[in-house]
């Protein structure tokens, strides 16, 4: 789906709570501010917030990096 866009604002309205969530804490997204899921605006990644203050990992380590 294109993305929305009112008074250069970014605009999405659907609603699924898992997607909104996980725009809220989301470690596979560098953006600190990504489009809202649901309303019109910007959400803030706390976990490219916290990877950026270094309290969270940069990257996951999957079962074969260990």
């Amino acid at each position: 789906m294109d993305e929305q866009r009112i008074l250069g604002m970014p605009m999405n309205w659907e609603w699924d709570l898992r997607k909104i969530l996980r725009n809220y804490w989301n470690p596979d997204d560098d953006r600190l501010f990504p489009p809202k899921v649901f309303g019109i605006g910007w959400d803030v990644n706390m976990h490219a917030v916290l990877r950026r203050a270094g309290f969270a990992p940069t990257q996951s380590k999957g079962p074969e990096e260990e």
